[in-house]
């Protein structure tokens, strides 16, 4: 496991982290590993990182085999 060391946290939000994790019972590591941890699992890559991912998939695609399959036939009939 890896050790982060955070420098200059202002006073005021030192305060505020130390209030969280008295009112959750928990240290200050522990309270700050969770924020960190929620933080790095829900992080959505940029919204250029999704546009490029998005048109590599729909690459030589015509525009019919960009249609999901339920839509399609809901059309046909």
């Amino acid at each position: 496991m890896k050790t982060l060391t955070i420098r200059n946290i202002p006073d005021e939000t030192y305060t505020k982290l130390g209030q969280e994790a008295r009112r959750n019972h928990r240290s200050m590591q522990e309270q700050l590993r969770l924020i960190l941890e929620r933080e790095a699992e829900f992080a959505q890559p940029c919204v250029c990182e999704q546009a490029t991912a998005y048109r590599s998939r729909l690459e030589n695609r015509t525009h019919a085999q960009t249609i999901p399959e339920e839509i399609r036939e809901d059309r046909e009939r």
